[in-house]
């Protein structure tokens, strides 16, 4: 007797839905997320591309010395099977899954790619959501320094529906959600929201399908910002001295009250290129990948007195 397989919720856009090959990888994700969700409130998600694998791979080295438990509690999407292959490689027990898009490797902020790949990835995000899956996106080339930060998370989660650090604003002086730490839980609101959401940057970005070189600045962090303001939504800011962005790094844009702080999240935005960001992360011994062996970096005491006094000197 023939079982037809169980009704499946597609990305609630007008735009390409998933093939069926990657409906079957998004099932095998959804059921490891199901299981997630039978204990904490929320599921960390992560997208990498084939640029981003040295990141990810410091990341995991870096949450091995925080707290490791957070890795079971993660999705990895990549772009394709040689991306999840080098993460598989490097730790099997990570929950790894490809999605493929036509668009690989690095991409340039501000051309349609940069983009198009965005979209791809909110597609995801908004099938998860309509699955009932409560998502907290995260980026690889962050950095956690704090024991405590999924618990503090985990609690947050139980009662707010829209959380996210401060990617500040400085044009405008205004709060704006952040692409890279930003967390949503799947109630009915929340999901017309994003189906909003992904729409809107759809259709935003369908007009320069055939346009190549830079287009202009279409962030998604800013689109959002934008629906849940006009939306009068709630959200709740994780503290921008805690849950930094990238500005922190720069002492003309970080704020004063932050040397009252120690930061417990640091993305890596707010700089060009990905050379650039790993020799910053580097210089503050916030990179965990040692380059020349693609191993994590042994823990040092040296490393651990270096990340206290770069603590120090930036509360000076």
């Amino acid at each position: 007797m023939r079982v037809s397989r169980p009704r499946r919720l597609h990305t609630p856009t007008p735009t390409q839905p998933l093939s069926e090959v990657q409906l079957d990888e998004f099932d095998r994700a959804l059921s490891v997320s199901r299981q997630i969700l039978k204990r904490k409130h929320f599921v960390y998600v992560m997208f990498i591309n084939s640029a981003y694998i040295s990141f990810a791979k410091s990341w995991v080295c870096n949450l091995q010395e925080i707290d490791e438990t957070v890795l079971a509690s993660t999705i990895m999407f990549t772009d394709s099977i040689h991306t999840r292959s080098a993460m598989l490689n490097f730790n099997g027990r990570l929950n790894v899954y490809t999605i493929p898009t036509n668009t690989s490797g690095s991409v340039e902020y501000g051309h349609y790619d940069y983009y198009a790949l965005t979209l791809h990835r909110l597609r995801i995000q908004a099938a998860l959501i309509l699955n009932d899956i409560h998502v907290m996106l995260i980026e690889a080339d962050a950095v956690w320094l704090d024991r405590r930060i999924d618990m503090q998370l985990n609690t947050i989660f139980a009662i707010h529906e829209l959380i996210s650090a401060d990617n500040h604003n400085f044009a405008q002086d205004t709060k704006e959600i952040s692409a890279g730490f930003s967390g949503y839980r799947s109630s009915r609101s929340v999901k017309l929201m994003f189906k909003r959401y992904v729409e809107d940057y759809n259709r935003q970005l369908e007009k320069y399908v055939n346009v190549s070189g830079f287009i202009g600045d279409i962030g998604e962090q800013m689109l959002l910002t934008q629906i849940l303001r006009e939306g009068n939504y709630a959200v709740y800011w994780l503290d921008s001295c805690e849950y930094a962005s990238g500005a922190w790094y720069d002492k003309e844009k970080r704020s004063s009250r932050c040397r009252l702080k120690d930061v417990k999240v640091l993305q890596n935005n707010y700089i060009v290129g990905n050379d650039a960001k790993i020799a910053r992360a580097q210089t503050w011994h916030h990179w965990y990948l040692d380059r020349a062996t693609d191993q994590c970096a042994k823990f040092s005491l040296w490393g651990f007195y270096a990340r206290q006094r770069n603590y120090i000197l930036h509360k000076l």
